[in-house]
């Protein structure tokens, strides 16, 4: 299903009734073509599927710490509660569903990231529900990009979750708009820090980067990309000044000893 399909079929449903037999067929089918593995962050690069709820993230080598469940399923019908059931108002282009997704994140997750420390605590000895991450300002880069891909997919773009690094190790995502021959690099861990020209105010724009298909296919061939700010410019018509070093992506393999804690926002 195509994220044009996923809009011509919802518009549609009129009741509620059937919003939620759409809803639930369609993680249905996600969830059957879906790798039913665990996700380890330290064997694996790129994953393209679906991460179904019984799927565990995991980070660490280490035994004494659990791993990731991704195991709400009422948050696809709650985001689109969120956006007010209106496909056409509110996801009318890439960028601005993008723009709702990071929004939903801050609203699901809390606006602040978690330390170090407190994670290490919410990990240690367990799995984890992403549920528990909920309202805690506690997440990190892994959690927020497995709830957003996971979104992405659902809506019926072609997303992959991508564990490499940024300076340390780091979660992000490259989604696919649809009929079009290049990419964008999702990072809902690190927004880009900018000046409104008009207030003079500092403020923060969504972590989105235009990626060529050719630049894809070297991510995947393990060379480094470099951020381009000429798609936050265009959606930030206002900002002026973006504050922050260059940013600079891999997918090196990750050390079988970097824990947790080395999913830290870049800075």
């Amino acid at each position: 299903m195509t994220f044009k399909e996923f809009k011509d079929i919802y518009r549609n449903l009129e009741t509620l009734e059937e919003k939620k037999k759409f809803i639930q067929e369609r993680l249905t089918s996600l969830a059957n073509f879906s790798d039913q593995r665990k996700i380890d962050l330290n064997l694996t690069s790129f994953f393209a599927d679906f991460i179904s709820p019984n799927v565990i993230i995991r980070s660490n080598s280490n035994a004494i710490y659990g791993g990731l469940l991704v195991d709400d399923m009422n948050v696809y019908s709650d985001f689109l509660d969120y956006i007010d059931n209106d496909v056409d108002k509110f996801l009318t282009s890439e960028p601005q569903t993008i723009t709702y997704i990071q929004d939903y994140l801050y609203q699901y997750f809390g606006y602040f990231s978690g330390s170090w420390d407190d994670r290490e605590d919410v990990y240690f000895g367990r799995n984890v529900s992403i549920t528990e991450f909920k309202n805690q300002n506690l997440s990190q880069c892994a959690e927020k990009c497995a709830l957003a891909h996971n979104l992405l997919l659902f809506l019926g773009f072609q997303s992959e979750l991508v564990f490499g690094k940024l300076k340390g190790s780091h979660v992000f995502i490259v989604f696919k708009p649809e009929n079009k021959n290049f990419w964008i690099l999702y990072d809902p861990e690190n927004p880009v820090r900018y000046v409104n020209s008009e207030t003079g105010q500092k403020d923060l724009a969504i972590g989105v980067s235009l990626m060529s298909q050719e630049e894809y296919i070297d991510l995947k061939n393990v060379k480094p990309y470099s951020f381009h700010y000429d798609l936050v410019k265009k959606l930030y018509k206002k900002g002026t000044e973006f504050q922050e070093l260059s940013r600079v992506y891999n997918v090196e393999k990750i050390n079988e000893l970097t824990d947790f804690n080395g999913l830290a926002p870049h800075r």
